[in-house]
């Protein structure tokens, strides 16, 4: 016969069962093999995806969910909304169907590095701001609604304003070739330029640039590509 349970001890194991942390929640988390979108243009069609996630065995990779956008791309999902996401260094847009666990995120178009990053785009191929690297990635941030801080005017080089930022040391990150989206990816002058460069981040490694080397138009840069022949300097983060 099996000896009853105190009611004191009843009462104790109820109110631990009430009053025992929940387990925490996960943060977002894009499912595996979701494609990650990467828009190397400012139209809302993505056509190609930079990546699939695919996680290790028993290993999550957990998604920073940037903003968010509608109607971004016309690959096959049901719903229109977008996550522009950063999952393990990696950033792009992955539907919302995709993401577990989402959180309150902004629309994109609150976030200056994706306005200043479309300015740039929309000038793909054309042919201006000739060695004025600096006045691009200023531009890029006025005409959108933001700025870039620093010393500006047509005697200020990109060298200038690198040097000037180390104000603020926090933004500045030097030797490191993955910039995030909207920042600024700069070199140091060499022998055939006594004025340094800057490009603005497209995030992957990859820029929006004017005339640099033999490229004369505004184009899509590779920082690995600049660096066999270019001394890379560092980036420095917009706000």
């Amino acid at each position: 016969m099996r000896r009853p349970i105190p009611a004191l001890l009843l009462s104790f194991l109820a109110l631990t069962a009430v009053t025992a942390p929940a387990a925490q929640a996960a943060g977002p988390q894009v499912n595996n093999g979701t494609p990650i979108y990467w828009c190397t243009s400012a139209k809302p069609v993505c056509t190609q995806a930079i990546t699939t996630i695919q996680a290790p065995p028993k290993r999550i990779y957990r998604a920073k969910l940037i903003c968010w956008e509608d109607n971004r791309t016309q690959a096959p999902y049901t719903y229109g909304r977008w996550f522009y996401v950063n999952v393990n260094r990696t950033v792009g847009y992955v539907n919302a169907e995709s993401v577990r666990n989402q959180v309150s995120t902004p629309p994109c178009g609150n976030f200056p590095a994706l306005r200043a990053t479309n300015w740039a785009l929309d000038r793909v191929g054309q042919e201006v701001y000739a060695d004025l690297c600096l006045g691009f990635v200023y531009d890029a941030y006025v005409q959108t609604g933001g700025k870039i801080g620093g010393p500006t005017g047509p005697d200020v080089s990109a060298w200038d304003w690198y040097n000037s930022s180390k104000r603020l040391p926090s933004r500045r990150h030097a030797d490191d070739p993955w910039p995030p989206r909207g920042s600024l990816a700069f070199w140091k002058p060499d022998a055939y330029n006594a004025y340094g460069h800057v490009a603005i981040s497209l995030g992957n490694g990859m820029t929006v640039s004017t005339s640099e080397r033999t490229t004369t138009a505004v184009h899509l840069m590779s920082i690995a590509d600049r660096n066999q022949s270019k001394p890379y300097a560092g980036y420095y983060k917009q706000p």
